[in-house]
């Protein structure tokens, strides 16, 4: 519940959790499509837009006041439905809620049947109404294999393939707690552990900036719509460790960072 939201983030901070994930949110918006367990996107058409509502301000709120605090957001599964407030533009403005939010990231899913270079056909697609670019960032999110329920108190462990966008989040939140402890434990600058500057207490807004700086375009959506950079349906592209933080041996590149201080219109940096 919206109202919840502000004392569900303050019991991670406490729990010292500074990445928290939601893959979750309403069934496909239209409360009047049944899901349960049915398979791929359970509503014939989209009635929700993708405004600014109390649960983003609460997000927001939270971050402004909390600077460590980074949120991830699935950004729905609802790319194959057609949108009826857009005169059933497929996929368009189909951002699920509490994606809409200006601090946090929106996670769309990467990967289908053309392979791992294509936005999946069903990842929910933005703008936002007042134009922003949501989602923000693609995780891989197509035939995941994760941890399944044990069946009947069996204590054996099982494993389940599923695809959606709430699989990609949890993997987009992984990598952000990597590029925390990249600065907390001195890789930058040069990508050698302990070598650098050690950071102990990283902002998101920095961990944010790192993720999308190092996106990298994808080609298209599964089934051939096609996708330009920095457009609703995969924000700045797939997120790339490789391509965002210098470490010895793996890359070639350079980062320079600052956090925490005021923009200065005579730096040369």
């Amino acid at each position: 519940p919206t109202h919840l939201l502000g004392k569900i983030f303050k019991f991670g901070l406490e729990a010292k959790a500074t990445v928290h994930n939601a893959s979750w949110g309403k069934c496909c918006i239209d409360p009047k499509s049944e899901c349960g367990g049915k398979s791929g996107q359970c509503a014939s058409s989209f009635k929700h837009e993708p405004t600014y509502t109390i649960a983003d301000i609460e997000i927001d709120k939270f971050s402004y006041d909390n600077d460590e605090f980074l949120f991830f957001h699935a950004a729905g599964n609802d790319g194959k439905v057609p949108n009826a407030k857009h005169d059933g533009k497929i996929g368009f403005k189909t951002i699920s809620e509490m994606g809409i939010a200006k601090n946090s990231i929106t996670v769309c899913s990467s990967g289908g049947e053309d392979g791992i270079d294509v936005i999946s056909d069903f990842s929910s697609q933005g703008p936002t109404n007042d134009g922003r670019i949501k989602p923000d960032l693609c995780a891989p999110g197509y035939d995941i294999v994760s941890a399944g329920n044990a069946q009947n108190d069996d204590l054996k462990c099982y494993e389940l393939k599923k695809s959606g966008t709430s699989m990609a989040s949890p993997g987009a939140a992984g990598t952000a707690l990597l590029i925390r402890q990249y600065f907390q434990e001195g890789f930058y600058p040069s990508g050698i552990k302990g070598k650098g500057t050690k950071m102990p207490k990283p902002s998101a807004a920095l961990i944010k900036a790192v993720l999308i700086n190092g996106g990298r375009k994808l080609k298209q959506v599964q089934g051939g719509d096609l996708s330009e950079e920095f457009d609703g349906k995969q924000g700045f592209g797939r997120i790339s460790l490789l391509d965002s933080l210098p470490l010895e041996t793996k890359n070639d590149i350079a980062l320079y960072v600052t956090d925490r201080e005021p923009l200065n219109k005579s730096s040369s940096q």
